[in-house]
């Protein structure tokens, strides 16, 4: 792995540069089911990592957060990496799943892991509510959170056209 420099002080810092994320699976087993052993391996290791500092409830509620959308990643990538071309109406679903699973599982995952709501950082009116939340991370939730959860999800498809 290649150090990034900085022009101004030409010095190494800390974060590596990746070249090339490539999936590479064993013998007899297809590139998805390689994809599913190492996103449970990451999820496995995110809980492990932070049990300490989070409690075991949270971390694993952080692990889940960063990978129950990994299957629309996965999809995603195969678009981008163009091994299955895709119809307009596919890519379009494609799309639409991505974007309606993703984004509150990165925004939940984020806030137990730094403590940051979500804000509207693109001033684009993207964000709705409080940003309050009433659930500690790794609580269960009530049948109340359940049906309003439900109630969100039903308004918040989208329509079509």
């Amino acid at each position: 792995m290649a150090k990034k420099t900085t022009k101004r002080s030409r010095k190494a810092t800390a974060a590596p540069v990746r070249k090339g994320l490539a999936l590479v699976p064993r013998k007899n087993q297809s590139s998805e089911e390689y994809w599913k052993a190492r996103v449970a391996s990451f999820r496995d290791r995110v809980v492990k990592v932070f049990s300490r500092s989070l409690g075991k409830d949270a971390a694993q509620e952080l692990g889940f957060h960063l990978v129950d959308w990994s299957g629309d990643l996965y999809d995603l990538g195969n678009a981008i990496e163009n091994h299955e071309p895709l119809t307009d109406k596919e890519l379009k679903r494609l799309l639409l799943s991505f974007l309606v699973h993703a984004p509150n599982h990165i925004n939940a995952a984020a806030f137990i892991l730094l403590g940051w709501p979500v804000t509207d950082f693109f001033d684009l009116g993207a964000v709705k509510g409080s940003g309050k939340g009433t659930r500690k991370p790794g609580a269960r939730y009530s049948e109340t959170d359940i049906k309003t959860l439900g109630r969100d999800a039903r308004r918040s498809k989208p329509s079509k056209e």
